[in-house]
C-alpha cells in the first residue's frame, strides 16, 4: 500500500467519523427536545401542585428548605422547595431577569412559588424552571437535569399530596 491509498482510506475514515459525531449530535438534539416537551406537558398537573402549595403557604402550612442536615422530599418531611443544597426538584420561583446558576436559591418557606424547579449549586451549574407552561434551563448537565424531572416528578407528586393530605386530616 503506497501513501496515496493511505491518504484515500484517511480521508474515508475521517468522513466516516465526521458523519458518527454528527448522528450522536443530532441523536443528543432529538432527545433533548423530546425530555422538554414531556416535561412541558406536565404544566397542568404542575400547577395544581402549585396552586395548592402557594393556598397551603396563605393557610399556614409550613414547608422548609434544604439544610445541611434534612434535604430531600424523599424523606419524610416537609421540605419539597428546590434549592442548591439538595438538587431535588421542588417548587421554585423562575426569575428570568435574574438567572443565574452559580449558589443555592431557593424559596423562604413563606414566598409563593410558579414554577417546579430543580436547583444547582456549587460545582453543579444549572436550573431548570417549569413555568407558564415553558420549560426554562441553563447550566451545564441540562439533560441529566431533564431525565431527573421526568422521572422524579410523579414521586414528588405523589409525596407533597401525602404529606398535604396527611397535615390537613385528608388521610384519616
Amino acid at each position: 500500500m503506497n501513501n496515496t491509498e493511505r491518504l484515500i482510506r484517511l480521508n474515508a475514515w475521517k468522513e466516516m467519523k465526521d458523519l458518527e459525531e454528527r448522528t450522536k449530535e443530532q441523536l443528543r438534539i432529538e432527545h433533548e427536545a423530546k425530555l422538554k416537551n414531556d416535561i412541558e406537558a406536565l404544566w397542568d398537573r404542575a400547577k395544581a401542585l402549585i396552586d395548592l402549595y402557594n393556598a397551603s403557604i396563605d393557610a399556614g402550612l409550613m414547608y422548609f428548605p434544604s439544610d445541611w442536615s434534612s434535604y430531600s422530599w424523599h424523606r419524610d418531611d416537609q421540605n419539597f422547595i428546590s434549592d442548591g443544597i439538595s438538587h431535588r426538584l421542588g417548587f421554585g420561583k423562575y426569575q428570568p431577569n435574574n438567572y443565574k446558576v452559580d449558589g443555592p436559591r431557593g424559596l423562604s418557606n413563606r414566598e409563593h412559588a410558579d414554577a417546579i424547579s430543580i436547583r444547582g449549586g456549587g460545582a453543579c451549574r444549572y436550573e431548570l424552571d417549569l413555568h407558564n407552561h415553558v420549560l426554562h434551563y441553563t447550566g451545564t448537565g441540562a439533560i441529566k437535569e431533564m431525565e431527573t424531572f421526568v422521572e422524579d416528578f410523579n414521586r414528588f407528586e405523589k409525596r407533597f399530596y401525602d404529606y398535604f393530605d396527611k397535615k390537613t386530616g385528608g388521610n384519616r
